[in-house]
């Protein structure tokens, strides 16, 4: 997790409890990861210049801004196309969209930190037909409202038989 946690608080971030709200004082990592401040021109980017190929964050989906401190979807934040979506407010839209200056509450925020909510538009692209916030195929609901980065093992998902074609030791 160094791209997320800077290194020098490493130390503290591992001595931290995932229990209890002790480790929500690193949520704001977690909205503005460390790396991406190396992937940004107006900040680092320049020091790393091995990065340059993933400076896309200022143009992602055309017209939104995820560097950090930028506003990232927030700018949605409110905008009836979001009802009935995980974005809405009446949904986790509070927590993905908790203000416009942490741009990866929508994407990094969901993975590492509370799960990712069985809801467009975190579902799966198989029927969207281009639409990124219409329903998709569904998975397991594993959204936890309430921040913590805690190894997770969906127990829902059975096992795969060694013997199965499907089966992979990796």
């Amino acid at each position: 997790n160094e791209a997320v946690i800077p290194i020098g608080m490493k130390d503290k971030w591992n001595a931290a409890s995932p229990y209890g709200g002790e480790d929500l004082q690193f949520a704001k990592y977690f909205t503005n990861p460390e790396l991406a401040l190396y992937m940004d021109d107006s900040q680092f980017g320049s020091a790393v210049p091995s990065l340059n190929a993933l400076r896309i964050q200022s143009k992602s989906l055309g017209a939104f801004d995820f560097r950090n401190g930028k506003p990232g979807l927030f700018g949605l934040k409110g905008n009836a196309a979001l009802n009935g979506t995980a974005l809405a407010e009446a949904a986790f839209g509070g927590i993905l969209l908790p203000d416009n200056k942490s741009p990866r509450a929508v994407d990094l925020l969901p993975i590492f930190y509370t799960g990712v909510p069985n809801l467009a538009p975190y579902q799966l692209a198989t029927g969207k037909a281009g639409n990124p916030l219409a329903v998709g195929k569904p998975f397991i609901n594993n959204f936890l409202p309430t921040l913590g980065d805690m190894l997770r093992l969906n127990m829902a998902v059975p096992a795969t038989p060694r013997n199965s074609p499907d089966f992979s030791s990796l």
